[in-house]
């Protein structure tokens, strides 16, 4: 587990009882991409996140009173991202960084994730955290970059 108690969050890995409160974050950031034709569904992944997937989540608060605001889902094999999102009142406290450095950890190498160009916030960010683009694609009508991390 990873903690910053000045920010007071601190990640740890997926539990089968994070899966609706990782829903809800999912759905809550995705709201925000004005950009999609089409309301996003959560990921499918979920049931077999311990199988196929390694996930961390980000909480806060104490014992009993925790809330997740946050999640990373890595497929480790590859070392790419399939989400990391943070809710907004929690961006910018250094979860998403602490959620990246995890799954750097994890897996050794360098991250690669995708990021649709409209998302200029989301590619600010991962550039200001060591992330490059290294190509773009179509996918589903979008355009989307892909990014490599140190």
């Amino acid at each position: 587990m990873i903690t910053h108690p000045a920010a007071g969050w601190r990640i740890r890995e997926y539990q089968s009882q994070d899966r609706y409160d990782c829903e809800d974050v999912f759905a809550e950031c995705v709201s925000q991409f004005t950009w999609l034709a089409e309301p996003q569904a959560a990921p499918s992944q979920w049931v077999d996140t311990q199988r196929y997937l390694s996930t961390w989540v980000a909480e806060v608060g104490e014992s009993r009173e925790t809330e997740v605001v946050g999640f990373l889902m890595l497929s480790a094999r590859t070392a790419y991202v399939n989400y990391l999102l943070v809710e907004l009142d929690w961006r910018f406290c250094g979860i998403g960084q602490g959620l990246l450095d995890v799954a750097r950890d994890f897996t050794g190498v360098p991250l690669t994730l995708d990021v649709d160009e409209e998302n200029i916030r989301a590619i600010e960010a991962y550039r200001a955290l060591g992330f490059a683009p290294v190509s773009t694609r179509a996918v589903g009508g979008r355009r989307q970059i892909r990014l490599e991390g140190r």
